[in-house]
């Protein structure tokens, strides 16, 4: 670096322009030297020269940070301006060169060299009032070193370092930019300089106070961006002082008084609603879970600005912490410290480092953490990530090999070493995250494979004697593939440094068995997970000479042992936490998410031996897996920060002070707040302690009582005055509304005094429509239906009106985004409703012009493709799902309230052509519709009479929270109608139409073409944008029973109803909440006859008595007769115990059940000698059938359906082909044709994908 004499001018210039064959610092002085005649060379100091980042330029320019001894003519001349142009002469006469002392958008401080070597930027981002390159500059004199210019780039030798420019001048601004504007600017820049090209190196900012919030805004507004080059550059960032939850802006204030820029320093104060939504945003953003923040905080207080009289400010204020160690690090201090640190510097001071500063070491310590995780991804290498270990790596001696070959060679010594010194780091890490003790790690490292199958036996002998018995089998697969794992890696010596490798997975599973042996819930969880892992590791016989030959396959097999180990050591810890029976349900969720993990990740690898995959090829599956494993630590803190973070909100106390401040900033609008109450002379008198009779005083009022939105709309009334004069005028004392009628009042009169006769009974007849809809209306819909030509049978859009609705209603109606018309208020609707629209005349419009819509041609199931199409992009269909919806809303409205025999004759003409055109000959006939009937008795002469009465109640019941969405028993063909339109418009999406055709259809239709399809849903009419969301929603309607368990597709499609949910759970997940316990004692309640008509007699008949009835409801009189004469008595008395009983089939069931011969046992042999079964007996077959349905008795079942699977019976034989060979096979069969296909049962004993 140069050293500039005393003399120095201390101004840091830019100079940019620089023609691209300038390739050293000397060029520079050279080129400067020949423009400028007044300055030598020695006195022009050049501290960085990089090339620009303008893509447009060809080749780029370049652009330098200098300094001169003294200041060249040409900037004496205009000391006052921030840049100068320096014209061309010989040399490169046709650039001219630019000096600027504003450092305005992006600057390259560096090239790296070569250009390969360039894999990241760095971009610093200063912050309020602070000058893009001088806020970066140690404090004082000396302006030769900026630590991001001069160390940055020697200690981050692949990094591009950029500072960013942008205006916040406080003092004599006027500017009214807000913080969105200086993201946007930011964006602009970042999708200008190479982010739309993807030119853009993955990138690390640092950011200074207001800096960081643009930054945060910025990636906001980018991670709405679709493409993926938006969501990849962005590595991490380093936030200095960024006031994330507002900042003391006092001081602030008295330099921006009455300035344009006085709403950005409002944004920036705490409780500012700005700073609470961009929080929010910035934690949901796509960036977050790609990227790494730590925050550094202020502990010096720092001097605060005041104004002198003349108006130029001052830093004389009381000193102050600008921005608390609470706002600068989002409340991290308090929960993950170690993403924070503190700067002992003022606010300013802490991002201006000089040379040598221990502040600096920190901050690149950082940006290596930010920026090496991304090397590591990308080159292959380890990843550490935060509390895990470290990775497992191919050692250097497979450097040698040729890509793409298989590895000859023993595995070296040395490497050898190296896995060693690997698997005992792993073990470390396993006793850190089991957290087991010395005693219980010395007990684990002794146990064998024989001592954990003891452990199995023991438990299914205590299960048996229980009568609770549970598939141990699941530890089948683990099993025997750890044991031929244990044997085929001790032949290879892979584990002949550690030799107690094997003994911590099998004293693993002793240890998780003996903990969860008295809980089932537990053991049932524990056993499908160690089955699903099981089936996951490789078989390796056959395999031994090419392990014996390649390091890499060795590898690994190491790596699988790395992963068995670590899901013990997971499932260990959860067993081991306090209380863990009680948390098991809610820990087992996160703990299934884990094992998905560790399943893929065996199969992955599982996957490489079977493939015998080359070195290159398991490279790139190492380099997934570690982005994978990456990506899901990376959730797993992010769920566990969410988690955390509600809790300490649950816990944490009302925060007084920030309401406190909200308050005291609400006040500081009005002159005197409260005067009025301290001036009050019944208040007076109750404060003087002379006069007081009682203690306590009582206000009451009404809060607001209206006035808000009395304010609001009189303030738009006033401002949609015309001129000064009319606004004067309407101020009058004399002309002010008293209340909100007088306003509603106002407002009307404005919007009719220039509107014909003919206009204003238009807009009462839309203002009518607005007030009666029954949801609120699109203004697109209000379009369709103004445009509706019921005499030529077409919709019209030479009809519409060309004025918006704020300009036909002005303040009494508001837009909204989605093009939703609303009253402005409530008290809107009642005031039209009563002075200006006739709410009964308006619901027989609305429903004549409904049903008239409905009856056109173009409105018909049958109707082909092309002409909807057609019909679609003219706007025909814009009313379609209002009318469809609400047509007998409005119709139930009116038809009962109609008083003229003209207007009931025309809508009963108009309802009998809609019925007809839509009448649908299956539907199923509604009953009990009286009050239906009764309320269109005024139509009970048309022949349509009884059509009508059903069409109205069917689209009643669908309107209404019972309605089960569209089906053939509908009286109307309504929903096929919708079905075939909605289906069309969603193709035409599909087909890529042109961009002139989707802007119609969006214009008529919105933009979220995918909806439900019940009317009584809000996303009938609302819809999503996508189909994927559509479909998930209607799940939600049909299939409103939901698993339960993390990661099943059934947790987002579910199941139709309780019963399905429940078969399912069971199935799948070997939860049984369907367990039938078979209890001897207390056997099933018995299901009472069914009750048959007879075809020849046509009779009901009595179970009891010989009676007969040819009513049902006659029978069940008569039962209760029966029920009536045995009350209190119980004639049939069982033989054998005399026990009594009302029924004597009941007597007769008992005395079998309990103490007849019981022939029907669970029990039977397998080939190997083994008994299968519980020994369970029953009396009746039916009994033994139902043990077998339910989960106990699948359990029983399941070694003998494994077996004769294995023989090769397939899914689809009967199930009595199974019991062939049994010695109790008679018993048996008799209960087999009550039970399911033997593929069914394969399913539910969970084995149709495990053999």
């Amino acid at each position: 670096m140069e050293k500039v004499p005393d003399k120095s001018s201390k101004l840091v210039f830019r100079l940019s322009g620089l023609p691209n064959a300038v390739e050293t610092t000397e060029d520079v002085k050279s080129l400067v030297n020949e423009r400028l005649d007044d300055i030598p060379v020695r006195s022009i100091h050049v501290y960085s020269l990089a090339t620009t980042l303008n893509l447009w330029e060809n080749p780029p320019s370049k652009v330098a940070t200098i300094m001169f001894d003294t200041l060249p003519s040409l900037i004496l001349e205009s000391p006052d301006d921030d840049y100068w142009t320096i014209p061309g002469k010989s040399v490169y006469a046709d650039s001219r060169l630019i000096l600027d002392t504003n450092f305005l958008g992006m600057t390259p401080l560096n090239d790296v060299q070569p250009p390969s070597c360039h894999l990241y930027d760095c971009i610093a981002i200063s912050g309020l009032a602070s000058h893009p390159f001088g806020s970066w500059q140690p404090k004082g004199g000396d302006k030769t070193f900026m630590w991001i210019r001069d160390c940055l780039p020697k200690d981050l030798p692949d990094t591009r370092a950029i500072i960013y420019g942008f205006n916040t001048k406080l003092v004599e601004s006027r500017s009214f930019q807000f913080i969105s504007d200086l993201a946007n600017e930011l964006v602009s820049h970042l999708k200008t300089y190479g982010g739309a090209q993807g030119r853009i190196k993955p990138t690390a900012f640092l950011a200074h106070s207001l800096g960081g919030l643009v930054l945060k805004q910025a990636l906001v507004q980018l991670g709405q961006d679709s493409r993926e080059a938006y969501k990849n550059f962005l590595r991490g960032v380093v936030f200095f002082g960024v006031p994330n939850l507002g900042m003391n802006q006092e001081h602030f204030r008295a330099i921006v008084q009455n300035n344009a820029n006085e709403a950005l320093v409002d944004d920036i104060t705490r409780g500012s609603s700005f700073l609470d939504r961009l929080d929010k945003e910035f934690r949901d953003s796509p960036f977050k879970g790609h990227m790494q923040c730590i925050w550094a905080y202020e502990t010096s207080e720092s001097p605060t600005v005041t104004m002198t009289r003349d108006g130029n400010p001052r830093r004389d204020g009381p000193p102050a912490i600008l921005v608390d160690r609470s706002s600068a690090t989002c409340r991290l201090f308090e929960t993950n410290r170690a993403a924070t640190f503190p700067i002992n510097e003022t606010h300013s001071d802490m991002v201006k480092f000089r040379q040598g500063s221990h502040y600096y070491g920190i901050v690149i310590s950082k940006l290596l953490s930010i920026l090496s995780l991304r090397r590591q991804v990308e080159h292959g290498n380890n990843i550490s990530l935060q509390g895990s270990d470290e990775r497992l790596t191919i050692s250097d001696d497979f450097d040698q090999v040729t890509a793409g070959r298989s590895l000859p060679g023993a595995l070296p010594t040395s490497a050898q070493q190296r896995m060693s010194r690997k698997l005992l780091t792993d073990f470390e890490v396993f006793r850190r995250e089991s957290t087991l003790t010395a005693t219980e790690e010395k007990a684990l490292k002794s146990t064998t494979v024989d001592d954990t199958r003891q452990v199995i036996r023991s438990l299914e002998t205590a299960q048996e004697e229980s009568n609770n018995l549970m598939y141990m089998g699941r530890l089948q697969p683990i099993l025997v593939s750890m044991q031929q794992f244990g044997e085929f890696t001790k032949s290879l010596e892979i584990f002949n440094h550690v030799s107690h490798a094997m003994a911590y997975v099998w004293g693993s599973m002793k240890y998780v068995l003996q903990m969860i042996s008295d809980f089932p819930e537990a053991l049932n969880s524990v056993l499908d997970a160690y089955q699903r892992v099981g089936e996951q590791i490789p078989r390796l016989q056959g395999l031994e000479r090419l392990f014996a030959s390649s390091p890499l396959y060795q590898e690994i097999l190491i790596l699988i042992y790395k992963d068995i180990l670590m899901f013990h050591g997971t499932l260990i810890r959860l067993l081991k936490q306090r209380q863990w029976k009680r948390l098991f349900k809610a820990s087992w969720r996160d703990f299934t998410a884990k094992v998905e993990h560790i399943e893929g990740s065996i199969a992955r690898k599982s996957r490489s031996i079977e493939n015998q995959v080359s070195i290159t090829e398991f490279e790139e599956i190492r380099k997934s897996q570690s982005i994978e494993d990456l990506e899901f630590s990376k959730l797993k803190d992010k769920q566990d920060t969410k988690r955390r973070a509600m809790i300490r909100q649950w816990l944490s106390p009302f925060d007084c002070e920030s309401e406190q401040v909200r308050f005291r900033n609400a006040r500081s609008i009005c002159e005197d707040p409260g005067r009025w109450l301290l001036n009050d002379s019944r208040y007076l008198k109750w404060l003087n302690p002379e006069h007081c009779e009682t203690p306590a005083i009582w206000l009451s009022g009404i809060p607001g009582a209206g006035m808000f939105i009395f304010a609001e709309l009189f303030a738009k009334y006033l401002e949609d005055q015309i001129s000064q004069a009319a606004l004067i005028e309407e101020l009058k004392p004399e002309k002010l509304p008293v209340n909100l009628d007088h306003v509603y009042g106002r407002i009307l009169d404005r919007i009719l005094e220039s509107r014909g006769p003919h206009m204003v009974k238009h807009l009462r007849h839309i203002l009518g429509w607005i007030v009666c809809a029954r949801r609120p209306l699109r203004w697109r819909e209000i379009q369709g239906a103004i445009s509706l030509d019921l005499e030529s049978q077409r919709v019209d859009y030479d009809k519409e009106i060309a004025e918006s609705p704020k300009g036909l209603f002005a303040s009494i109606v508001k837009i909204h985004a989605d093009d939703t018309v609303e009253l402005v208020h409530g008290t809107a609707r009642e005031y039209l409703s009563q002075h200006f629209v006739d709410l009964h005349e308006a619901n027989y419009s609305m429903a004549m012009l409904s049903l008239g819509y409905l009856t056109l041609p173009q409105v018909n199931r049958e109707r082909n493709e092309i002409d909807i199409r057609s019909d679609l992009l003219s706007g025909t269909h814009s009313f379609y799902e209002y009318a469809s919806a609400c047509w007998v809303l409005h119709l139930e409205e009116c038809v009962s309230k109609l008083k003229e025999e003209d207007a009931l004759i025309q809508l009963q003409k108009t309802l009998e052509m809609f019925v007809e055109c839509h009448w649908s000959a299956d539907h199923k006939q509604l009953l009990n519709i009286e009050r239906i009937k009764k309320k269109f008795s005024a139509m009970q002469k048309s022949n349509l009479y009884g059509k009508i009465t059903q069409a109205v109640a069917s689209a009643k019941k669908q309107s209404g929270m019972d309605g089960s969405g569209p089906n053939k028993d509908e009286a109307l063909d309504l929903w096929r109608v919708t079905e075939k339109f909605r289906k069309t418009l969603e193709n035409m999406r599909a087909s890529s139409i042109s961009e002139a055709d989707m802007t119609q259809l969006e214009r008529f239709y919105g933009k979220n073409w995918f909806k439900c399809p019940r009317i009584n849903c809000y996303h009938y009419h609302q819809g999503f944008k996508t189909a994927k969301k559509r479909n998930r929603h209607v799940n939600r309607h049909e299939h409103p029973f939901l698993c339960m368990v993390s990661g099943c597709h059934k947790e987002v499609f579910g199941c139709v109803t309780e019963r399905d949910l429940k078969k399912h759970i069971l199935e799948n997940h070997g939860i049984d909440e369907l367990d039938d316990v078979d209890d001897t004692d207390f056997p099933d309640p018995t299901k009472e006859n069914a009750i048959k008509r007879s075809a020849n007699q046509g009779s009901f008949k009595c179970s009891m008595c010989s009676q007969t009835y040819t009513r049902h409801h006659n029978l069940k009189a008569h039962l209760r007769s029966h029920e009536e004469s045995n009350k209190g008595s119980k004639p049939f008395n069982c033989s054998v115990c005399e026990k009594q009983f009302v029924r004597k089939a009941d007597c007769n069931r008992h005395e079998k059940d309990q103490h007849g011969e019981k022939i029907f046992v669970c029990t039977g042999e397998l080939k190997d000698g083994s008994k299968w079964g519980c020994n369970a007996s029953f009396g009746r077959a039916d009994s033994l059938s139902k043990h077998f349905r339910n989960s106990k008795g699948q359990a029983c079942l399941r070694p003998l359906v494994m077996e004769k699977s294995l023989e090769g019976v397939g899914s689809e034989a009967e199930i009595d082909s199974i019991f062939t060979g049994q010695v109790n096979k008679g018993a048996l069969l008799s209960a087999y044709k009550s039970l399911p296909s033997f593929g069914e049962f394969l399913k539910l004993c969970g084995l149709e994908n495990s053999l």
